[in-house]
């Protein structure tokens, strides 16, 4: 699993990784339990104006197609996924979900 050295900053950020671990029963699982993002909430503030579905959904590919390249590489020995998920799959809207083959 890959977590930033930066996103671990004390002894509760590590006990949520070590209760990830113990509630999932794969990496992968536990990766993708950490690495949800909604677009484009995660990425802009609440007071931009609305976009559309097509167009969140279409922000949400460019973005993961950087990721993927950024991702290969930083760690080339590594498979990085990232994927983009609809709106009917995570109930919620576009979501990039990143995780290890």
């Amino acid at each position: 699993m890959i977590f930033h050295q930066s996103c671990i900053q004390d002894e509760e950020d590590r006990a949520e990784i070590r209760a990830a671990v113990s509630e999932f029963p794969s990496r992968k699982e536990v990766e993708e339990s950490f690495n949800q993002f909604l677009v484009p909430e995660a990425f802009f503030n609440s007071g931009l104006p609305t976009t559309t579905d097509e167009e969140n959904i279409w922000l949400a590919e460019r973005i993961a197609e950087v990721w993927r390249a950024r991702l290969a590489k930083l760690y080339p020995s590594k498979k990085c996924v990232v994927e983009v998920q609809s709106a009917e799959e995570t109930g919620e809207g576009p979501t990039l979900v990143v995780y290890q083959a």
